[in-house]
């Protein structure tokens, strides 16, 4: 295995490859992006001006300093990373990662040999990391002075860089496992024949060789069960990952999946189509979507199949504006879709749309019921326009943890952020789903109720992940999937 690492002025891409940014909010335009120093490092850091300051301080006989941010990405065995930031200040600067093979265990310091010269002017800085062939648990940037001085730092960004030639595939959903079962083996398709893989499962690392008509299998033998992460296993070559994750799911919740599923008789394929935000946008390949589809199939082999259109951070406002063609986040995310023809249409939006504000001491929600309705009615005309034959589902906001989204926003307000964001405010969200409730009536659309199952569960913490009280850990997607399946079944 090598690292391979580099400090450039400037970087390009070359054709095919492509680029998945990890790390967020470091352009420290709002806050500090999570940035920090331990005690037990050296360094002094300040956050002020839309860029963050580190001076180097003496710490055991020793005048430096180095800060680092946490990056929370999946699937990190088996990538190649990319770091940039713009430096400039006073003194020597080397940039790199923590990498930390095992949860619990003390990181790996990788870094370039090269030290960057600082001076008034911004440097921009490049340190790529390749653990194409190396099983990683996470990873996290970091900058350090080396002896006196001081740095500003902006502009930080960590891609995943992928080659794509692997065109990796799963042949066939990743199945549900009832606990205790043992795991099956998974067959994926890959443009890379009679080649040669590393799979990685927690800190298990296997070689395994493509067949000569592409085609890689996995034995369950590969697969290591850890206690605190659902298990999964990364295939990679080159670069080139697919993550797949295990659905294990207890046996009570595996039968009262099996009879939702027994009352799903498809007499033609089902082709769904879903609208929503992060609840539906993150975790793809084991949220709510992937779960539903998968119990679908389970009676109904190869009938079910589905399209994911949600994008994170959507709201009625925002999924207008993206359908109306103009500017907006990930404009291209509805590429395509209008073309197709479902016959199953889900809507299920309404955590961002209650959002509410510190700027008006969080009293209003990001959107009138007045507009809500304005925008639902536009909502609905341009769907029904292009699928005039699909039935529409109107799925109700979630229920959140809101203690703790409480909890989270008194603390950023008492820290100095502005423009605080909260979530999950019961009367809000409540107000919004009497709304949705109404609009999914007047338009002729099946309507489900999840917020209300899991308001009144006593239990609904678990269901989220943790520190967050609004997305969904696995328990959550697929409690969520199994009201969806039920709901279903009661209108066959």
């Amino acid at each position: 295995m090598k690292y391979f690492s580099v400090l450039l002025a400037m970087a390009f891409l070359l054709d095919g490859i492509a680029e998945e940014k990890l790390l967020f909010r470091c352009d420290f335009s709002r806050n500090d992006g999570g940035w920090r120093i331990p005690a037990y490092w050296g360094g002094r850091l300040e956050w002020k001006g839309g860029m963050l300051h580190m001076t180097a301080t003496k710490h055991r006989n020793q005048v430096w300093g180095r800060t680092f941010a946490d990056c929370t990405a999946d699937s990190i065995s088996g990538g190649i990373f990319r770091l940039k930031m713009r430096i400039r200040g006073m003194g020597k600067a080397v940039a790199g990662f923590l990498l930390y093979p095992e949860r619990g265990k003390a990181p790996q310091i990788v870094s370039s040999d090269q030290t960057v010269k600082l001076g008034g002017s911004w440097q921009d800085v490049e340190f790529q990391l390749d653990l194409s062939e190396k099983a990683m648990a996470r990873l996290a940037p970091f900058i350090e002075l080396r002896g006196e001085g001081n740095l500003q730092m902006d502009d930080v960004t960590i891609a995943r860089i992928s080659p794509n030639k692997a065109g990796m595939k799963l042949l066939s959903s990743v199945p549900v496992i009832r606990r205790g079962d043992p795991f099956p083996e998974l067959k994926l398709s890959t443009n890379l024949k009679s080649t040669g893989f590393f799979v990685f499962s927690g800190r298990k690392v296997s070689r395994i060789t493509s067949s000569p008509e592409g085609v890689l299998v996995i034995p369950g033998s590969a697969v290591e069960e850890e206690s605190d992460t659902p298990p999964s296993v990364i295939a990679g070559h080159g670069g080139d990952t697919l993550r797949l994750t295990f659905n294990v799911i207890d046996a009570d919740l595996y039968e009262r999946f099996e009879k939702a599923a027994a009352k799903m008789k498809l007499k033609e394929p089902l082709e769904i189509l879903y609208l929503g935000d992060s609840l539906l946008d993150f975790d793809r390949g084991t949220n709510a979507a992937d779960i539903l589809n998968y119990w679908l199939n389970r009676g109904n082999p190869g009938k079910a199949s589905f399209h994911n259109f949600s994008v994170r951070g959507d709201s009625l406002r925002r999924v207008m504006t993206r359908l109306q063609g103009n500017p907006v986040y990930r404009a291209g995310a509805y590429d395509g879709m209008l073309k197709l023809k479902p016959d199953l249409v889900f809507l299920w939006l309404g955590q961002n749309d209650t959002a509410s504000r510190s700027n008006d001491d969080f009293r209003t929600s990001a959107i009138s019921s007045e507009e809500q309705k304005k925008l639902t009615s536009q909502l609905m005309r341009r769907l029904k326009s292009a699928w005039p034959a699909a039935r529409f589902v109107f799925v109700s906001p979630s229920s959140s943890d809101s203690e703790l989204q409480h909890a989270k926003a008194i603390r950023q307000v008492k820290s100095g952020q502005k423009n605080v964001v909260r979530f999950g405010d019961p009367e809000k969200i409540e107000a919004f789903d009497r709304t949705w409730r109404e609009s999914a009536k007047k338009a002729g659309a099946m309507y489900i109720d999840i917020y209300n199952p899991l308001k009144n569960l006593p239990d609904k913490k678990k269901l989220f992940k943790t520190g967050d009280g609004v997305h969904f850990n696995p328990a959550g997607c697929n409690l969520v999937a199994l009201l969806w399946l039920e709901a279903l079944g009661r209108e066959q």
